[in-house]
């Protein structure tokens, strides 16, 4: 029995919302944040670089800023939680064997030194000020409750209800309510009326005044804290908050530093952007973090903010403008104050295979390493496509590291989540396609590419703009309401039925490609998507795509995405062979706008199709309504040959029509691939009547019989009829008064797109039916075992295949000359082109210079000698030899014989 992955590697039965996402106000004191941290030789470097931010500041008490840039899922939230607990001398943490020399490089300068970290998470917050300055209180309040919070609020209104409070409780109960201080000496120190008038009626900013407020939020007025917490009115400008939190954090908590952790800043301020001028007024707050007019900070401010995309990239995108410039200006402000620590992805394999990949024992292990062995003896195009060496610089080593998964899955997983998920990032994403795939994933299965598609359909996708929802709701419909049916009908499966498939079936591998094609739509710059072709989308999906042949992927695949661009214009293929495929997801519904010209598809005007395609394919000039006439090449001359479009089995089409109307030119009659009265076998019975009537039998008529196409490609005809009337002229325009012109313009992208499509696979199509190709079930109804039958029975003639129907003609009417002339001189036994007038002077010419030679000999010139050699060696008028014609008496002593032969049996002899 194939073994699982899961009887290899750990893989849960499900995954929790928590799992492997760190919301950083929760999770800073998780001790498992910090036993299953992963630490790699760039992470240690970047702990050493933060940590060096962190010393300068103290040592020289100003304060820092900083950037950790990361993708979406580099783990910056984690590194946050792990800065923390190395600050706080976390023996967990500080055991790391990667951070050891981290630690002890910086433990001198930590030892001994208090440093408070206040994490925040500002999804949802007011203003900057009112979170950096609330969440401080609340979180001081966690850590220390009996000291008294810091006096960040606008004090106006508590302070007038702390006069009307003390007004009505009088001043012993009103004093006596506020803290007091023990002193050795004196005893327990609180309040005087006088203290409380003075700090009443001091102005903002004053000592007392806050000290006073500071007591009143700890005692008479506490619930205010909580009522105003996220009030953006509420509190102080932020550069005096900052000072004041400083302040409070040495002189009140007794802490040397302070450390914030501003989580989702970045995110956001870009939910705001659609509001400008409130977005500049925030961002021109950030710098105050590291500079501000009040100076006064006891313990330096450190600000460590998590960016996975510069917020000028959003900004270029959805502000424009004056606005646009003014808001740069104070982002690249930002920069010239900020440090940056890089949280490279390339730390991401070794998490994976530390995190989701660890095998249960030594026995897996080596499992493993033999699925891996197989993959790498894969084909070089397909290695190569699953190292994704476009995307970065991986090697084999990462390669095995993350294995079940590629580096192209993963990097395509990154870019995915980083677009598309706000709570899961691509490791959680990756163990809930483990959990997905834990009852059917076997031992040394590629987890394929395409797979990515259905953890976004299954979970919940928060984009991270308006613009990307919009794609990915585009992207959700097409496929669940088109390519998906589509999907079912061609392979004649339910859903049902579609859920109980094995992995090998043949629509799994299509509903892959169809998925991985998704996946290009919403990221179609991420390196393993921008150019994809049938072998790579084959390669991306290694292992799951099922093939007859072993290595004949690809072509599975070409099929596949040739149906899906012929039926779906928003698909498009660029060239021939390995074809480039491109998908435009527009919101034009064009099936609507084909709807209202359905009227033009009908027989008539299908076999006017029909003709058109097949007489392009034959290259006839299509010059008469009836008759159509174009050349061959037979043995070095050259004929003509009438073509006809008809109904061979319909008893209206004449006797005549079987007869060529030029004297020594053939006719081929060329059949229709649909009938609805008459089929092959008619056909064909047709045909032998026609032989058995001898003063009818023309010997130079050939009748060329398609099998049927199938009711599938009849439709495929039909819909090519609609579309190619619609682009027409201007009929597009006439029938989508309603559409603005950038949707007419998509919409006629879309149908042209199709058309082509359409037209190719038509093409192909029909080289099946009319015996170029192999038949297909799917494109071939009602068959023939004939396809060419002449009016001499004699004549036995099979369509070549592999050919094209050009060359075709040229070999089926080669071979019905060859049978009604077998002696003809072959005049090009080189394949030339046929003879001019001018080779038959120069060859006679040649001949009369030879005849006046008493040896008949002549010696032309070397340019003509290979025209003389064509015309008169065939004729057996002599021989061109290397040099020199040499003329024979063949012909006159024939000759001679038949006079002779003819005197004997007549006694005359006629010269006709």
């Amino acid at each position: 029995m194939t073994k699982l992955l899961r009887d290899l590697i750990e893989i849960p039965e499900r995954v929790h919302s928590g799992d492997l996402v760190l919301k950083l106000t929760a999770g800073i004191a998780d001790h498992h944040t910090v036993t299953n941290y992963v630490v790699t030789p760039q992470l240690a470097e970047s702990f050493d670089r933060a940590l060096g931010i962190v010393q300068s500041a103290v040592e020289t008490g100003t304060s820092h800023a900083a950037y950790i840039d990361g993708s979406f899922g580099s783990g910056k939230s984690h590194f946050m939680a792990m800065l923390h607990a190395l600050v706080k001398h976390d023996p967990d943490a500080r055991s790391k064997e990667l951070l050891r020399p981290v630690v002890d490089k910086h433990d001198p300068w930590l030892s001994g030194r208090r440093i408070l970290l206040v994490p925040y998470h500002l999804s949802g917050s007011a203003t900057l000020a009112s979170a950096v300055l609330g969440d401080y209180v609340k979180h001081a309040a966690r850590l220390h409750p009996e000291a008294s919070p810091a006096p960040v609020y606008r004090d106006d209104l508590l302070l007038e209800n702390a006069r009307a409070l003390r007004a009505s409780m009088g001043d012993e109960a009103f004093l006596a309510g506020l803290p007091s201080t023990e002193d050795d000496e004196w005893g327990s120190i609180g309040w005087t009326a006088a203290e409380l008038d003075a700090a009443l009626n001091a102005p903002h900013g004053d000592l007392k005044r806050q000290n006073l407020v500071a007591d009143l939020l700890a005692t008479h007025l506490a619930a205010y804290r909580q009522a105003v917490s996220g009030d953006a009115d509420a509190f102080v400008p932020l550069d005096e908050g900052l000072a004041i939190i400083s302040r409070h954090a040495k002189e009140v908590l007794g802490y040397d530093a302070l450390i914030l952790l501003l989580d989702e800043l970045v995110l956001w301020l870009n939910t705001h952007l659609a509001k400008p001028a409130f977005v500049a007024e925030q961002a021109s707050m950030v710098a105050k973090l590291v500079e501000s007019a009040d100076w006064r900070r006891p313990a330096p401010i450190i600000s460590f903010v998590p960016r996975q995309r510069d917020l000028r990239e959003l900004v270029g995108r959805d502000v424009a403008g004056a606005q646009q410039t003014s808001l740069f200006d104070t982002l690249k402000h930002w920069d010239g104050r900020f440090d940056f620590i890089k949280l490279a992805d390339a730390n991401l394999p070794e998490v994976v295979r530390q995190r989701l990949l660890k095998p249960k024992d030594e026995r897996a292990r080596a499992e493993i390493e033999a699925g891996f062995e197989r993959i790498t003896r894969a084909q070089a195009q397909v290695w190569e496509a699953l190292l994704d060496s476009q995307g970065g610089g991986t090697d084999q080593a990462a390669f095995r590291s993350v294995y079940p998964f590629s580096p192209a899955f993963l990097h395509t997983m990154v870019d995915i989540s980083s677009a598309l998920q706000r709570e899961r990032t691509a490791l959680k994403l990756m163990l809930q396609l483990l959990v997905d795939h834990r009852d059917t994933l076997p031992a040394g299965q590629l987890i394929p590419l395409g797979a990515i598609f259905d953890v976004l359909l299954t979970g919940g996708v928060d984009p991270f703009s308006d613009k990307l929802r919009s794609e990915f709701d585009q992207a959700k419909n097409f496929y669940q309401e088109r390519l998906r049916p589509w999907l079912l009908a061609r392979h004649r499966l339910t859903e049902e039925d579609a859920a109980a498939l094995p992995p090998t079936h043949a629509f799994r591998g299509d509903d892959l490609v169809v998925k991985t094609l998704m996946l290009k739509a919403l990221v179609p710059n991420v390196p393993a998507l921008k150019t994809l072709n049938p072998g790579r989308l084959a390669a991306l999906n290694h292992g799951s795509i099922p093939s007859m042949l072993p290595g004949r992927q690809g072509e599975v695949v070409h099929k596949t995405l040739r149906d899906l661009a012929s039926e779906f214009g928003e698909i498009r293929l660029h060239g021939e062979g390995n074809p480039t495929v491109d998908v435009a997801l527009i919101g034009v519904d064009t099936k609507s706008i084909l709807d209202k010209v359905r009227n033009v598809d009908d027989d008539a005007a299908r076999r006017r199709l029909l003709k058109e395609i097949l007489w392009e394919e034959l290259k006839a000039g299509d010059t008469d309504p009836f008759v159509s006439r174009r050349t061959v090449t037979w043995r070095g001359t050259t004929r003509v040959v009438e073509l006809v479009f008809a109904n061979v089995a319909d008893p209206k089409t004449s006797a005549e029509v079987f007869a060529a109307e030029e004297p020594g030119a053939l006719r081929v009659i060329v059949d229709y691939p649909f009938d609805d009265v008459f089929g092959p076998a008619e056909d064909r019975n047709r045909v032998e009547e026609l032989r058995a009537d001898s003063r009818r039998a023309n010997l130079s008529t050939l009748c060329w019989l398609p099998s049927f196409l199938s009711t599938d490609r009849l439709s495929d005809l039909g819909e090519l009829v609609v579309i190619k009337h619609i682009l027409e002229r201007e009929r597009l325009r006439e029938n989508t008064p309603l559409l603005t012109d950038e949707d007419r313009y998509h919409a006629r992208t879309q149908l042209e797109s199709r058309c082509n499509a359409l037209d190719t696979r038509l093409r192909d199509v029909l080289k099946k039916a009319y015996g170029l190709a192999a038949h297909d079930d799917a494109d071939i109804g009602q068959q023939i075992d004939q396809h060419i039958m002449g009016m001499d029975a004699a004549v036995d003639i099979r369509p070549p295949a592999a050919l094209g129907f050009d060359a075709a003609l040229e070999h089926v009417c080669g071979k019905l000359l060859d049978h009604r002339f077998p002696k003809h001189p072959d005049f090009a036994p080189q394949k030339q082109a046929p003879y001019r007038l001018r080779d038959l002077q120069v060859a006679l010419g040649a001949i009369e210079q030879a005849m006046e030679n008493e040896v008949r000999r002549y010696e032309p010139p070397r340019a003509d000698i290979p025209t003389i050699r064509r015309i008169v060696n065939p004729l057996d008028l002599g021989a061109m030899g290397e040099a020199a014609l040499v003329l024979n008496d063949n012909w006159p002593m024939t000759l001679d014989r038949r006079a002779a032969a003819a005197a004997a049996a007549t006694g005359d002899v006629t010269v006709a």
